[in-house]
């Protein structure tokens, strides 16, 4: 099926394209969040080979594996923040770190599955909220990536 790109759409392919760093830039909360947690980027598939993954990425991944006997392989890599930071900064990280290579990445969606993986712990007498800007949203969009949040309440257990 070949959709018709629209000037609006094309403006948006245009700033993912070529967007630079700044754009992830936040001002920082006046306060934490009421959770900690974290994030992680993998790229997983049935043919999925981690060594060629990191040579065309040129970057090493924090955990990988190959598929093996119906199991898919993946390439991980994790935020390097500390849990207390906000889901949008450790998504920033990680957004940072691959944009240099975002079109290689569109490439590899066609065959594999790109995902952020979010983690979130709600503390005591808080609210497990978040927002993620508008351009952060952007930008997980054009690598063709999704987002999934896992939220746990400790005093639910």
């Amino acid at each position: 099926m070949d959709i018709a790109h629209t000037p609006e759409m094309q403006q948006e392919e245009d700033f993912a394209e070529t967007t630079d760093l700044a754009v992830l830039e936040d001002a920082a909360p006046a306060r934490g969040p009421a959770y900690t947690g974290w994030v992680v980027f993998s790229i997983s598939g049935e043919d999925l080979n981690p060594e060629h993954m990191s040579l065309l990425l040129g970057m090493q991944p924090d955990r990988s594996a190959q598929g093996l006997a119906g199991r898919p392989g993946f390439w991980q890599i994790n935020s390097s923040l500390e849990a207390q930071a906000s889901i949008d900064d450790h998504l920033r990280e990680l957004i940072r770190r691959l944009l240099p290579v975002r079109k290689k990445m569109r490439m590899i969606a066609r065959d594999a599955e790109l995902q952020f993986y979010c983690a979130i712990e709600k503390r005591k007498d808080g609210v497990a909220q978040f927002r993620l800007p508008s351009q952060l949203l952007l930008l997980i969009g054009y690598l063709d990536a999704t987002v999934v949040c896992d939220v746990s309440d400790p005093e639910a257990l």
